[in-house]
């Protein structure tokens, strides 16, 4: 085929999609929060039926929706000069490489240069408008209200009943975590198409599923956002929805932490009276082991390699081990470059987030979950485990970039 009839071929092809441009912009941002939160779920003993593996299938959605929305007007791929901070930082990681070995080492790096690198990217072409962000916000809230529907099904009808809250077939965080980001979301971004009784409900909902999950990461990133969004709102003199949202969300923890399991309950009580349990302990001893290493070793151990050089089991038994910090795992595993670029990265995004527009309701949204996110990657997972903080990464860099013939309002 000659150049000529290469480009008639690609004109006919923009044709017949550009009518659809709408519907393409919408699924790629509902795939992209599917994608996001798919390893949330897919293990759920209601999916197990399923032969395919979601996250996957999801990422291939979003990939040819953001294919054909290219197609349509190449210059959305102009969006990714915004990322070129986040593509020093995944250049940065490729240190880690040299030292990684076959095993969870190996699988670590392809899954960093997979689903995480595509986390990152994706939101410059595909959610970088108003509308577009709108969809994927709400496509959290809706995926951490089912899960929650379905963990509070289980456990009311289990036998025996769970000691935490969880969806079968998966565990605790699971709730915990979709739950606060379904809550990050509905804080931040009001769903002015639903009644306010119906908004409160939905709150108490996720909420009473992230505390009943018992998932502490999850609760902590929850006040930390609360407090970020309320010192933000506090330039715009919104000191009395501050309060009110403030004394809502404390009096529902408080009465769900009274009525929740036993073991949420308990694990809640104890750590607000500074006992942090045996996973708590775990996890500290690998921050402080994980941080003599560092100091060690600046060129980094290898992605995968923490079990090999940290004496520190956070999981007996369990192959994948981690810092739980992905601070201190990117210092440790990449080494001293990577880490500090990473977390110089991470405070600029949170700065643009900050100063970003205030007119658009769905730059909260970006900021809730950015904030969430990174508390939730300093206490919990592994770096491609938390790859929903890199996707807010990329939101936040692409808030005032806009995107050339969209149908959204860009930001």
């Amino acid at each position: 085929m000659t150049a000529p009839q290469a480009q008639t071929q690609i004109q006919r092809l923009r044709q017949a999609i550009e009518p659809h441009v709408p519907e393409l912009e919408a699924t790629a941002a509902l795939s992209f929060g599917l994608f996001l939160l798919a390893g949330s779920f897919k293990q759920a003993d209601l999916l197990s039926w399923i032969p395919f593996d979601l996250t996957v299938a999801f990422l291939a959605i979003c990939g040819l929706a953001a294919l054909g929305l290219v197609v349509v007007d190449p210059r959305r791929l102009r969006g990714l000069r915004g990322g070129l901070l986040l593509t020093l930082v995944f250049v940065l990681f490729a240190a880690g490489i040299f030292g990684s070995e076959p095993g969870y080492g190996h699988s670590k790096v392809i899954r960093l240069y997979t689903v995480t690198l595509f986390a990152a990217g994706a939101p410059f072409v595909i959610v970088a408008t108003a509308e577009t962000r709108r969809l994927l916000l709400r496509t959290f809230l809706v995926v951490g209200l089912v899960l929650a529907v379905v963990a509070f099904v289980a456990y009311a009808f289990g036998d025996p009943r769970p000691r935490r809250l969880r969806v079968p077939g998966t565990n605790e965080a699971t709730v915990g975590r979709t739950a606060a980001l379904a809550l990050a979301a509905l804080l931040a971004m009001p769903l002015r198409s639903l009644d306010r009784r119906l908004r409160i409900a939905l709150t108490g909902l996720v909420a009473a599923g992230l505390v009943f999950a018992g998932s502490l990461a999850p609760m902590l990133g929850v006040m930390v956002t609360v407090a970020v969004l309320g010192f933000r709102g506090a330039f715009r003199v919104e000191w009395r929805a501050i309060i009110r949202v403030s004394a809502f969300l404390a009096a529902t923890f408080t009465l769900l932490v009274l009525v929740g399991p036993i073991d949420s309950a308990g694990r809640i009580i104890q750590f607000a009276g500074g006992n942090v349990g045996e996973s708590g302990t775990a996890r500290l001893d690998a921050f402080s082991s994980s941080v003599e290493v560092v100091g060690q070793e600046p060129l980094g151990i290898g992605w995968g390699e923490f079990s090999n050089e940290v004496e520190v089991e956070v999981w007996e038994g369990f192959d994948r081990q981690f810092a739980h910090n992905i601070v201190i795992e990117v210092l440790l595993e990449a080494g001293w470059v990577p880490g500090v670029v990473f977390s110089a990265v991470v405070v600029m995004a949170l700065m643009t987030a900050v100063r970003a527009g205030r007119e658009d309701e769905t730059v909260e949204g970006v900021l809730a979950v950015l904030v969430l996110a990174l508390v939730i990657a300093l206490f919990s997972g592994d770096v491609n485990d938390n790859r929903v903080l890199f996707a807010a990464l990329g939101m936040a860099f692409a808030l005032e970039l806009g995107v050339p013939g969209s149908t959204g309002d860009a930001s």
